[in-house]
């Protein structure tokens, strides 16, 4: 995340001094560590420099930080999400269109400034994907590095850590599976009960995130998913997923309404069960997709083993991070992870 400091000269003079350095330090300490991204103006560096008792090192890192103000202040303009610390403020946390702004004494600091965690259902196999996609991704909002530390929330019990996290005070992002099964399917009542606890507790530093498909697994192409062996196999249901894919590009069909999003690529559907799954509407598309898709496929699924042959395959994985950088790619899925890669937006410590 990127913290700024936003105040005057006038503003750091009244301020509890004590308080006033202790807050900077911390932040320079995990600015240096690699955690999140500080930005000070340069004529606040000179004051901090010249006017509190810093140590070297952290006098060092202001000069550092002074002197990359240059590039760094263009983030302050483009940053869906940042945190200003302001030392004047005094109306408590303050959420703004694209900033959060806080006072030297509006927060618990010590869990605020832990690395960000990326609460997720399986921290192994989702976490390591979704960890690649951001750093695959970080150029496209000027990011050094991208840093979460990855919590698993096993399945549903994932809000009961949410709860948990935001009780504690901190910065997290909770993402998950959406479930939604077809297009116009809701996200479930879950999400909003999520953050209308954080509103509760009156900490706008958790961001709760659903998928904008059922499921990771559906970020990939079907071009990558042809390419595993548990795809592969069944040639005819991947063929008719093709098929469907085709004349979805025909019909021009909005990417964030295409069959396979919203299909589960690990189970698969049985035709016969369509009206008991689904509301009359979402039955007949399902028919209607798979009509396209022809006789020949089971849609019996590929099994759970998708994101573990793809992480065990470098070449291919590679291949799909090339994949997630492409305009197509990044227009259907980069709203959902933008707000991840500011909220993990930190700095390249190799520079320092």
């Amino acid at each position: 995340m990127i913290f700024d400091l936003t105040a005057s000269i006038a503003d750091l003079q009244v301020s509890d001094k004590n308080r006033l350095h202790n807050v900077i330090s911390d932040l320079l300490s995990v600015h240096r560590a690699g955690h999140h991204l500080m930005i000070v103006p340069r004529e606040l560096a000179d004051w901090l420099v010249a006017n509190i008792a810093f140590n070297d090192r952290d006098k060092a890192l202001l000069n550092w930080l002074k002197d990359d103000f240059t590039q760094s202040e263009q983030l302050l303009e483009i940053a869906d999400i940042r945190v200003s610390v302001a030392p004047s403020n005094k109306a408590g946390i303050v959420v703004e269109a694209n900033r959060i702004v806080v006072g030297l004494n509006d927060v618990n600091w010590t869990y605020l400034l832990d690395r960000a965690n990326l609460l997720i259902e399986d921290a192994e196999y989702d976490g390591q994907l979704y960890l690649k996609i951001l750093q695959a991704c970080k150029s496209k909002v000027g990011a050094p590095n991208v840093v979460f530390d990855r919590r698993n929330g096993g399945g549903t019990g994932i809000f009961h850590v949410w709860r948990h996290q935001v009780t504690e005070g901190h910065l997290v992002c909770l993402v998950a599976d959406s479930d939604r099964r077809h297009p116009d399917s809701p996200v479930p009542a879950t999400f909003s009960e999520a953050r209308a606890f954080a509103e509760g507790k009156e900490f706008p530093f958790a961001w709760c995130h659903p998928l904008p498909c059922l499921e990771i697994e559906n970020l990939l192409p079907l071009e990558i998913l042809k390419q595993l062996p548990c795809v592969f196999q069944k040639a005819a249901d991947i063929d008719a997923l093709s098929l469907i894919a085709a004349n979805e590009d025909q019909a021009k069909v909005e990417v964030l309404k295409r069959f396979h999003l919203f299909y589960d690529l690990k189970i698969g559907i049985k035709a016969g069960d369509l009206e008991a799954q689904h509301p009359a509407g979402m039955s007949d598309w399902y028919k209607k997709k798979m009509n396209v898709g022809g006789k020949g496929a089971a849609y019996k699924g590929f099994g759970e083993n998708i994101l573990s042959q793809l992480l065990a395959d470098g070449e291919l994985l590679a291949k799909f991070l090339r994949e997630v950088k492409r305009r197509d790619w990044w227009e259907a899925f980069g709203s959902f992870f933008s707000l991840l890669l500011w909220v993990g937006f930190a700095p390249d410590v190799r520079r320092l």
